[in-house]
């Protein structure tokens, strides 16, 4: 299922079960931010996707410098 960026979405996984979620790195340049969570454990995932052509630097990343 695409995801469009910025999309908050939250996939429910029963124990045991499987899923899978895909969105367009389109919108992005490429770049990704996520975390899976579950009981007692989180893992952030961020980063780009390489292509070996020219990319863009990461949009967000000196968002707290803002004045």
């Amino acid at each position: 299922m695409p995801m469009p960026a910025g999309d908050q979405g939250t996939l429910t996984v029963a124990p045991g079960a499987t899923a899978s979620r895909r969105w367009s790195r389109a919108d992005s340049a490429g770049w990704y931010d996520f975390t899976i969570a579950a009981d007692g454990f989180e893992r952030r995932f961020a980063g780009r996707l390489e292509t070996g052509r020219p990319g863009v630097s990461d949009p967000a990343m000196a968002l707290h410098l803002a004045i």
